[in-house]
């Protein structure tokens, strides 16, 4: 988790590794998921960058699919 003070207002942003941790889920099911839905944002390869709103939308998305922890 890093903040980001540039823009004045500070922005929290998450990885995909504190997302397989909130949610129990495997970092690569995490990725899977991000990519199925088109959440966060791309950096250097494989690294995602999410908002707590990303979050949001991989929360309801684990609970209205039922994804399995792998």
């Amino acid at each position: 988790m890093a903040t980001s003070t540039a823009n004045k207002k500070p922005v929290t942003v998450f990885t995909v590794n504190d997302a397989a941790l909130r949610f129990s889920r495997t970092t690569g099911r995490i990725r899977q998921i991000c990519l199925e839905h088109s959440i966060g944002e791309t950096i250097q390869g494989r690294v995602r960058l999410l908002s707590a709103k990303d979050l949001q939308k991989i929360g309801r998305i684990i609970e209205e699919n039922g994804h399995n922890p792998a």
